[in-house]
C-alpha cells in the first residue's frame, strides 16, 4: 500500500529574495498568507520543477499535488508551519489510507529554516490509484497555518478517478 509523507519526507524549498534580521519577527513582505501555483502532477522534483497532470486519474497513476506558500512570517529566520490535508470521497466520507482517515491529516508540522526565503513549496502525494478507490470526484482541502503570524489559509480543489 502507498503512503502519505510525514514531516520528515515532505520536501520544502524556497527562493532567495531578501536578507533577514535575526531575533525579530520578519513579515512576509506585506503579502497576505497565500497558497498559490497549485498543480496536480505526475511527479515533482523541486521548486517549479514538476510534470503537470490534469485532475483526472486512473488506476496505476499516482496523485501528486504541488503548491507554494507565500506571505508567511519568520522569527529569527525560522518559519513555523503546520499543513493539513483533507480528502473526501465521492460518497462523502473521508478518504482512508493505511487505516487512517485523511481528514485534517498533518502533512507538515515543523519549524523550517527560511532565513532568505519568501516561498515554500510543498509536495503532497498519495499512493497510486488502485481498484479499491471509488470512481468519481474527490474533494480536497489543503490548510496551512503560519504559527509565527498566527494566520491560516486554505485551498480547495478536486480530482476525479475514472
Amino acid at each position: 500500500m502507498g503512503w502519505i509523507p510525514n514531516n520528515k519526507t515532505v520536501l520544502l524549498a524556497g527562493v532567495l529574495l531578501m536578507a533577514t534580521l535575526a531575533g525579530c519577527i520578519e513579515p512576509g513582505k506585506g503579502e497576505t498568507l497565500s497558497i498559490g501555483d497549485f498543480h496536480f502532477c505526475a511527479g515533482i522534483r523541486g521548486l517549479d520543477m514538476y510534470d503537470e497532470h490534469p485532475n483526472t486519474f486512473k488506476e496505476g497513476e499516482q496523485i501528486f499535488m504541488y503548491f507554494e506558500l507565500t506571505g508567511f512570517e519568520k522569527k529569527e529566520g525560522i518559519a513555523d508551519i503546520i499543513q493539513t490535508l483533507t480528502i473526501i470521497t465521492p460518497k462523502g466520507d473521508p478518504f482512508v489510507l493505511e487505516g487512517k482517515p485523511v481528514e485534517s491529516y498533518v502533512m507538515v508540522d515543523e519549524e523550517i529554516p527560511a532565513k532568505d526565503m519568501d516561498v515554500l513549496w510543498f509536495d503532497n502525494h498519495l499512493p497510486p490509484v488502485n481498484e479499491s478507490w471509488a470512481k468519481g470526484t474527490y474533494d480536497v482541502k489543503i490548510a496551512v497555518t503560519d504559527r509565527v503570524a498566527e494566520k491560516t489559509v486554505s485551498y480547495n480543489t478536486e480530482f476525479i478517478i475514472l
